[in-house]
This record gives C-alpha cells, structure tokens and sequence, in this order.
C-alpha cells in the first residue's frame, strides 16, 4: 500500500479525481482525519472536505499499477507520505 497527500479544490476537480480512481484497476480509499471513503465514490468523495489535504490510500503491490495511477493523479498529488 502507498498514501499520498491529495488536495481538490473545485467540484470538477473533484469529478476528475473521481473519473481516474473509478477506471483505476486497483482499490483505493481517501482518508480525512477519523473519515475513509472509497476514493472511486463520487458520494464520498464529494461529501468530505478535500480542501485541506487528505491522503489516498492506494491498495496494490503491482509497482506499475501504482504508477500508473499516481501519474494520472499528479496534479492532485501534493506528495507521498512515508
């Protein structure tokens, strides 16, 4: 598993994040303080604040998997978290 601090401002920021995580081949989840939603759940996703930052949660072992996803996400991405 990696996590990743993430940040959206806008609803089409939001909408576009969904897009990627929701044809993403692995699980991930968004995590706001005591708060995870499924990071592919455009209820989720919308109904927490994502302004500050959150992290993802991203559930795979596939290095590539994992890759690829954080390039499509990169401009969500503000950095990793170790």
């Amino acid at each position: 598993m990696r996590k990743y601090k993430v940040q959206m401002i806008t609803l089409d920021e939001k909408y576009d994040f969904i897009h990627i995580t929701g044809n993403a081949k692995c699980h991930m989840d968004l995590v706001r303080g005591n708060v995870t939603v499924d990071a592919a759940s455009m209820l989720g996703v919308t109904a927490i604040n994502t302004m500050n930052e959150c992290v993802l949660e991203i559930h795979s072992d596939d290095e590539n998997e994992i890759a690829e996803v954080v390039s499509k996400l990169q401009k969500f991405i503000k950095g990793e978290v170790k």
